[in-house]
C-alpha cells in the first residue's frame, strides 16, 4: 500500500490525511486540536475520522461537512441549510481544510473523476421539459434508488435544478439525510449532472418558541 500523508491547519485545529495512491481512497483521517475552545468539537472530529475511511476523495470534497452537521445538528436539517449560513465557525472552518486537501490530492494525482470546481450550467434539454415531465423522471428515478415511491415522497418544488421534496413516511433524521444525498448522487449521474435534493425546512410549531427566535 503507498500512502502519502496531507495536512492542513488553523488557528483551531489540524487535520491530517493518509491518502491510498493506489486506490485514491482516504486510507485514515486524524486531527489534533490546538485551541482549547474547539475541544467541545472532539467528538464531531472523531466522527469524522470513521466517516472518512476507505471513502473517495470526491466524498470527502463533497459531503463529508455535511454528514458531521447531520450527525450533530439539534434539527433535522434542509440539505443542510449550506455551511456557509451555518451560525457555528467550526463547520466552515472544518469545509475549508477538507476542501483545500481534497483540491491539492486531485491536482497532484491523477484520478480518473475529478471534482468539478466551478458551476457547470443545467443542460437545457432538462430547462426545456414541463413540470410533470420533471416529477415523472424524479419519481422514477427515486424509485429506482431508494424504492420510494410517490407514497413515501413528495415533490414539492422543481427551480430549475433544485428540487425540493417532503418525506411522507416515519424515517430517522440521520436515515433522511443519507437517502438524500445518495438518491441525489444517482440522479446526477442518471438524470442531469446540476440536481440539488433539498428537504423541506420543518417550522417550529410551538407558537411561543417562535415568537422569541
Amino acid at each position: 500500500m503507498m500512502l502519502k500523508k496531507f495536512n492542513k491547519s488553523n488557528d483551531f485545529f489540524k487535520l491530517v490525511i493518509n491518502f491510498n495512491i493506489q486506490n485514491h481512497k482516504v486510507d485514515t483521517l486524524n486531527f489534533e486540536i490546538i485551541n482549547s475552545d474547539y475541544n467541545k468539537y472532539r467528538k464531531h472530529l472523531k466522527f469524522l475520522t470513521e466517516f472518512a475511511k476507505n471513502k473517495r476523495i470526491q466524498e470527502i470534497y463533497d459531503h463529508a461537512t455535511l454528514y458531521v452537521m447531520e450527525k450533530f445538528s439539534e434539527k433535522t436539517l434542509s440539505k443542510i441549510l449550506l455551511v456557509k449560513n451555518h451560525k457555528e465557525q467550526f463547520y466552515r472552518d472544518l469545509q475549508d481544510l477538507l476542501r483545500s486537501m481534497a483540491k491539492e490530492i486531485m491536482y497532484k494525482y491523477s484520478v480518473k473523476r475529478k471534482i468539478n470546481f466551478s458551476y457547470k450550467k443545467t443542460s437545457s434539454w432538462w430547462l426545456l421539459l414541463n413540470q410533470n415531465e420533471k416529477e415523472r423522471i424524479i419519481y422514477d428515478n427515486f424509485e429506482k434508488q431508494t424504492n420510494l415511491s410517490r407514497k413515501d415522497i413528495k415533490i414539492l418544488e422543481i427551480d430549475k435544478n433544485k428540487i425540493t421534496i417532503r418525506f411522507l413516511l416515519k424515517i430517522k433524521p440521520k436515515d433522511k439525510a443519507k437517502k438524500l444525498l445518495d438518491t441525489e448522487s444517482f440522479l446526477r449521474k442518471t438524470v442531469e449532472s446540476t440536481i440539488e435534493l433539498f428537504m423541506e425546512e420543518l417550522k417550529d410549531q410551538s407558537p411561543l418558541r417562535r415568537l422569541y427566535k
